[in-house]
């Protein structure tokens, strides 16, 4: 057909507007969303349409105003679009068993001082974990550290949650965002820390950053955040592969038994920036202001975000007390 208004589909003899072709594309399932677009030029065109992609979320029950406005008017912002609606990147945590309620799977334990860290349902001589829950719903149960320094890792592919270096160069600049909830027995404060990095494919770190607190006895369950900046990493490192939290913690006494913190509903999202909050930023480092501190809270472990170079002993390994 050689009708300029031709737009590949026809019905009933009549070629059906632009309008109503957007919304018979938009009920395609996501996944055959690209295949459209390899149809012909005006199938394509429809692609890039923010209204064609916001009939796209709504129709898949999802929250268009989740995908911030200043991604929406970038030029291929249908990169964005697609992802968020496929793996859900803006509406999702990546972490797998967040509080231990599936007791260790998904994590590493890099360090298992002390007793060991154990996982306590629901935790015992705190008060009950907050009602509600962004990403873990009811869940009752905590991973509990002992006298020692103990350390989770959860290690994620980028790619296998979307995050391909096309999506993060057209999402940048964001941030990874951790949060958990933490807390201590009535009896007793702990030491807590959290490290968000990205690595390569050898698994050594290209930058990190770290938090770190010490909780007072009887804290009843607060928020600890750690954000790791993606300004532009994408353009200075070839071989991003992944990105690892690592949860860490232990009791400031050095009792026996599992005194030490409490950690549970554990999450990481994706949180793009502004223009005007990237500039409040910087791109994290690989290493930190102050390497001392890392030294105390990760002891040994430290050695293996940077490989070259030997921090030591931690000084807080001790004998506990009985």
């Amino acid at each position: 057909m050689s009708t300029p208004d031709w737009n590949g589909f026809q019905l009933s003899g009549y070629i059906l507007p632009d309008i109503a072709l957007e919304n018979v594309l938009a009920s395609v399932p996501i996944k055959e969303i690209l295949k459209l677009r390899q149809v012909c030029q005006v199938w394509r065109d429809i692609t890039l349409r923010r209204t064609f992609w916001k009939i796209v979320f709504e129709r898949n029950g999802m929250d268009w105003e989740s995908v911030p406005l200043h991604i929406k008017e970038r030029e291929k912002s249908w990169i964005a679009f697609y992802v968020a609606c496929k793996d859900r990147i803006f509406q999702r945590s990546f972490i797998l068993n967040h509080s231990g309620h599936q007791q260790f799977d998904h994590w590493q334990k890099l360090q298992n001082g002390g007793n060991g860290i154990i996982v306590e349902t629901p935790p015992v001589c705190i008060e009950p974990l907050p009602s509600e829950a962004k990403y873990s719903g009811q869940i009752d149960s905590a991973f509990v550290y002992s006298y020692d320094w103990s350390v989770l890792q959860q290690k994620v592919i980028l790619k296998d949650i979307g995050l391909t270096k096309e999506v993060m160069r057209t999402i940048m600049p964001f941030q990874f965002v951790a949060t958990q909830m933490i807390g201590t027995r009535w009896d007793c404060g702990g030491s807590f820390c959290v490290v968000l990095g990205l690595l390569d494919g050898r698994g050594e770190a290209l930058s990190f950053t770290m938090s770190d607190i010490i909780i007072p006895a009887g804290e009843n369950w607060l928020e600890s955040t750690c954000s790791l900046n993606v300004i532009d990493e994408f353009d200075r490192f070839d071989d991003v592969k992944s990105f690892v939290i690592l949860i860490c913690g232990k009791d400031t006494q050095y009792w026996a038994g599992h005194y030490g913190t409490k950690c549970s509903r554990i999450a990481v999202n994706l949180k793009c920036l502004s223009p005007m909050e990237a500039e409040s930023v910087t791109p994290h480092s690989k290493y930190v202001t102050n390497p001392q501190n890392a030294h105390i809270f990760l002891g040994n472990f430290w050695q293996s975000l940077l490989p070259r170079r030997s921090m030591g002993r931690c000084p807080y390994s001790r004998t506990p007390r009985y």
